[in-house]
Formats: structure tokens, C-alpha cells, sequence
């Protein structure tokens, strides 16, 4: 997997957000998803954005959430011939597409 860095910002307006989210819409070939981390569907939507290779932009963080740490280390195995993420207790295949 190759070694991209990982963006943090520190927005408490929502100004970079919101800059963020229009330019990697107009940019990105695959569908950008936008995920609070007190939303109750969070780890599926999380999961799924790896899976199907979308654009991920996580917001409303206070602290570095443990469950993504194997995706800003990018921690994949291969598990046959496919790429997979260990996401808490559950293994996920990765997309190479994922951002």
C-alpha cells in the first residue's frame, strides 16, 4: 500500500471542512463521504468507504478514535490475494481507491 500522509485539521468554524468537502468533490473520481464520529452508524460507514474505495473525511473529533488507527498507519494484509484492514474486531477488504 503506498505511503500517502494522512491530513488532520484543527477547524473549529467548519471553514476548512466545508472547503475541503467541495474541492475533493470537484476533484475526486469517487464519491467523497462526510462521517461525524457520534454518528450510531459510524464503523459501517467507515467500513464501507474502504471497502468500495470512496474518499473518507472524518469531522466532530475531539481525540485520535482507536478504530482508525490501522487506516492512517495503513495497516493492510493480504488475506489470499486481496488486501484486507483488521477495523476493531471485524477484517475488511481494502480498495486500493480509498483515500
Amino acid at each position: 500500500i503506498p505511503r500517502e500522509k494522512t491530513l488532520y485539521v484543527v477547524d473549529p468554524a467548519g471553514l476548512a471542512r466545508d472547503f475541503l468537502l467541495r474541492f475533493l468533490t470537484k476533484t475526486s473520481k469517487q464519491e467523497v463521504v462526510c462521517v461525524p464520529i457520534p454518528d450510531d452508524r459510524f464503523c459501517s460507514k467507515v467500513e464501507l468507504c474502504v471497502k468500495f474505495g470512496k474518499t473518507l473525511v472524518v469531522t466532530d473529533c475531539d481525540s485520535a478514535d482507536p478504530y482508525l488507527v490501522p487506516l492512517v498507519r495503513r495497516e493492510a494484509n493480504l488475506a489470499g490475494s486481496r488486501p484486507t484492514v483488521l477495523l476493531g474486531e471485524k477484517t475488511v477488504d481494502y480498495n486500493d481507491s480509498f483515500r
